[in-house]
């Protein structure tokens, strides 16, 4: 959701309404509360609204990342490369939205915006395609005539607390590598940055993760983060 303000110059600026996604669905904090998140480079526009959520939105977010687990985990990694595959085709759609968003809540120029954006794109590139190579390393054994091998296999829920440098970069640096190896997650990024997260996060329900798979809460550190 946005709304759409006039600066002093009659410039159109959109303000996006960001919310917290739990499994599947965009919510406002429990107890209400939101923040803005202002154009460093014009701290008069506010580039966004976002959810001061605390322990209790944490907790909700647990709770649908552990219950999406079996099910996200169950699927084959050609499956869930695949989805993270239609998550690459948005990525790749967007970019130049994407890296204006950067540029006005992150303050970077737009050469760099791009330049972090690309770097998200390739990071979810690289996970899908671990999707359809082999999974695990077989070695020797002192056993003659017998290999042991290593497989990989998810640990259940990833918390990912990430800063505001790399908006978009950082976050999926954490998640991609994570859900490829069946995980499900839960972002709480930079509160510096929530609508470059939220953009992704609405790229992420567009491609098809499952509700609960990938959960987004918003927040201070000293309250979201914490818990």
């Amino acid at each position: 959701m946005a709304t759409v303000s006039e600066t002093s110059s009659t410039q159109r600026i959109e303000t996006i309404h960001a919310k917290n996604l739990i499994n599947g669905e965009w919510r406002e904090a429990a107890s209400g509360e939101r923040f803005e998140s202002r154009n460093p480079a014009d701290t008069r526009e506010v580039v966004g609204i976002a959810p001061k959520s605390d322990a209790e939105d944490i907790a909700e977010a647990v709770r649908a990342a552990r219950n999406a687990f079996p099910g996200w985990a169950a699927l084959s990694w050609v499956k869930r490369g695949e989805i993270l595959d239609n998550f690459a085709q948005l990525i790749k759609r967007d970019v130049e939205s994407l890296s204006r968003l950067i540029t006005r809540e992150c303050g970077k120029p737009i050469n760099e915006g791009r330049a972090d954006v690309v770097e998200t794109l390739h990071m979810v590139q690289f996970a899908a395609a671990l999707g359809r190579m082999p999974v695990g390393d077989c070695v020797s054994s002192e056993i003659p005539d017998k290999d042991a091998f290593i497989r990989r296999k998810p640990k259940g829920v990833i918390g990912c607390i990430t800063p505001w440098n790399f908006p978009m970069a950082i976050p999926l640096w954490e998640m991609a590598p994570s859900l490829i190896a069946g995980n499900t997650i839960i972002l709480k990024p930079s509160e510096e940055t929530p609508i470059c997260a939220h953009r992704l996060f609405e790229l992420m329900v567009e491609a098809g993760f499952p509700p609960g798979v990938v959960n987004i809460v918003h927040g201070i550190g000293e309250q979201a983060g914490a818990a």
